[in-house]
């Protein structure tokens, strides 16, 4: 009787558990796999101590492996340390959870994670064993706590459970898709606001104040830049999910905001547009007041505290 050689024969298994395999992962696609499969693409990360004044930067790029798995390697600046990481995020179907690991050039551990999505769908929960930050030698609990407000945007949060029991967050942050426009060469435009060192307290008065307002990403200026440190260096934020960049300024220089450029805002009712008014004039100047005008029913233009001039309109322009 003729026979295989081993070789021959390993491969023949290999490839016809690959067959199965393959199969039953084609034919399996479940929940759990397609939402995975959301974190593929490049990322901007930004990552924040809980009192915001620490703020690291770097990127992702996520990438799948099948469809059970995906690999996302990292890219931080950590202060002037730049950290390298690899995650793979993965379904265990057997027991229906999701299993993750982490390994960056940073420690010598590592970290391996299950987890589980809300009932909504839109969070992901992973806990883990890992080195203590306090006592050396020692363990802790973590958890880390992804978040898919939309297809676009990640919110993060680590998070250490105490002595007590509780969970207490020691990092949050958020991944921003790096759309296809941003790496080919198509522009786009936002408006940047340059201050001169209350750019921190201008956004977050203007995201508190305005509906549907969000910061994105804030990088601040470190001890030994041509900057003030502690003041922004660069941050992204939405006013009524309209993209504006802002800056404090490295020099002092005299000229200031104008109010030949205004930013506009159409409100959705006249409670708010009532309210909005309000607030962002607070402080500035009312260039016009709330009214009638004949080109709206509702409209009226002020200069803020911070002297950012804005219009703020409810119904049609005629």
């Amino acid at each position: 009787m003729k026979t295989i050689p081993l070789t021959a024969s390993f491969l023949l298994i290999v490839l016809s558990t690959f067959a199965v395999a393959q199969e039953t992962s084609e034919n399996d696609d479940t929940a759990s796999m397609r939402w995975l499969q959301k974190f593929n693409g490049r990322w901007r990360t930004v990552s924040r101590s809980p009192d915001k004044t620490v703020t690291h930067t770097g990127s992702m790029t996520s990438r799948s492996i099948g469809n059970r798995w995906v690999v996302n390697e990292f890219q931080t600046n950590m202060g002037g340390f730049q950290c390298h990481a690899l995650q793979t995020l993965g379904v265990d179907s057997k027991r229906n959870v999701f299993i993750a690991t982490w390994v960056d050039n940073a420690l010598d551990y590592r970290w391996n994670y299950e987890g589980e999505l809300d009932q909504e769908k839109s969070q992901l929960t992973f806990v883990a064993e890992g080195p203590s930050m306090t006592d050396k030698g020692a363990t802790a609990r973590y958890r880390d706590l992804y978040e898919f407000r939309n297809e676009d945007r990640i919110v993060t949060t680590s998070q250490i459970r105490g002595g007590d029991g509780n969970w207490k967050t020691f990092m949050s942050g958020e991944l921003i898709r790096v759309k296809d426009s941003q790496s080919t060469g198509k522009p786009n435009v936002a408006t940047l606001l340059m201050f001169q060192g209350n750019a921190e307290q201008a956004i977050n008065y203007y995201t508190r104040t305005i509906p549907n307002s969000e910061i994105e990403t804030v990088t601040k200026y470190v001890e030994g830049e041509n900057g003030k440190a502690g003041t922004i260096k660069h941050a992204t934020f939405r006013v009524a999910g309209a993209k504006l960049i802002c800056i404090d300024s490295p020099v002092e220089h005299e000229f200031d905001f104008t109010p030949s450029i205004s930013l506009f805002i159409d409100c959705e009712s006249e409670t708010q547009v009532k309210s909005v008014f309000e607030k962002l004039s607070r402080g500035g100047k009312v260039l016009m007041p709330l009214d009638d005008y004949g080109f709206s029913t509702r409209f009226g233009w002020l200069t803020d505290q911070f002297g950012v001039s804005w219009q703020i309109n409810f119904g049609e322009l005629k």
